[in-house]
């Protein structure tokens, strides 16, 4: 999500954020603030404009919009893969300049032409300051980030933010490529992203995807140097866990880190926010949805496929050694690991 100095226009590229985070005008942390304020929305290559643009109320599946009276202009070539309008492609949405088009052939077009407005546009004061308001406002979002992961800390289990923080701590200095996940969004506020060094999602988020989706990038990259990431769910893997076979007979250097809660976290909350709005008990919303009783021992299990495992890990303290000793299979010997990690939602 970029916030442009030249007009309150928000970028959104491929439903996700087309920036690095470091970028002083990356304002993906505040996605809702930016929507609500842009004039002009420009979207390359979007295929689900609600996820970008908008909210769905989880308990009455209603739509809210986070902007009604923005303009949007699309970039894409999606008219001509999208024959109906079944959810498969989510909400639609009202667009006020459709352009059928390659995004990465226009966008350099576009930047030309924004180049060659701005040296005639007097404005150039304006600009600049907005720029530095919003360059503020993007230092102020990212130490919000860095004071929550100071202060859960000592949290058991342990915090999505600081699980994300402590594989950052590991990571940063090796050629890194995240394969799956986001840690709960964590990765993406943390880490030093690099757009091009990540791969998408299921799109459905099916159960299931994470596991075989991480081995084939992990087999793309093979030879390459690069330290593949897979930030795991553990209710995903549930579904896949005989991909970890495939991991260690192939011999795929793949770093896998357990996003452990025990729970399918996302249809807990859900549950609870059904519950709330239905006047039903909130405790019940564990049935059937918990992982526990007994908790499955993911690394027993890894280790059983011949993939060298840790944990459960339930500290702060303990997981920057388990990964380094993990990254070390991976780097030295060509091997999968993972880290069992204990999570709260």
């Amino acid at each position: 999500m970029l916030a442009a100095p030249l007009v309150d226009l928000a970028v959104e590229y491929q439903g996700r954020p087309s920036v690095p985070s470091s970028h002083p005008l990356d304002m993906s942390g505040a996605r809702q603030e930016v929507v609500a304020e842009a004039d002009v929305v420009l979207a390359l290559d979007v295929t689900s404009f609600l996820g970008a643009l908008g909210q769905t109320d989880r308990s009455t599946r209603e739509v809210r919009w986070l902007n009604e009276s923005s303009r949007i202009i699309a970039i894409s070539l999606d008219d001509y893969a999208f024959r109906s309008w079944a959810h498969t492609f989510q909400s639609l949405a009202p667009v006020d300049l459709p352009i059928a088009a390659d995004a990465a052939l226009a966008l350099p077009a576009l930047l030309a032409a924004v180049e060659d407005r701005l040296k005639r546009d007097a404005r150039a004061a304006d600009r600049q300051a907005r720029a530095q308001r919003i360059a503020a406002r993007h230092a102020a979002v990212q130490a919000e980030w860095r004071a929550a992961v100071a202060l859960e800390r000592s949290s058991k289990p342990v915090a999505p933010s600081v699980l994300a923080a402590e594989v950052w701590n590991v990571i940063k200095d090796e050629d890194w490529v995240l394969a799956n996940g986001t840690g709960k969004g964590w990765a993406r506020r943390l880490w030093d992203w690099r757009p091009e060094r990540t791969y998408g999602g299921s799109g459905g988020a099916g159960l299931g995807y994470g596991l075989p989706a991480a081995l084939g990038v992990t087999l793309a990259h093979r030879g390459s140097g690069k330290i593949c990431v897979n930030l795991q769910a553990d209710g995903d893997m549930l579904y896949v866990a005989n991909g970890l076979y495939t991991a260690a007979h192939h011999r795929l250097p793949l770093l896998t880190v357990m996003f452990n809660n025990r729970t399918y976290g996302n249809d807990e909350e859900h549950q609870e926010a059904v519950a709330k709005t239905r006047g039903r008990p909130v405790e019940n919303k564990v049935i059937g949805i918990r992982i526990d009783d007994p908790a499955p021992d993911f690394a027993k299990i890894a280790q059983g496929f011949g993939v060298h495992a840790e944990g459960p890990v339930d500290s702060a303290d303990a997981i920057g050694p388990a990964l380094r000793r993990a990254l070390r299979v991976v780097k030295d010997e060509g091997r999968p690991a993972l880290v069992d990690v204990l999570t709260r939602l």
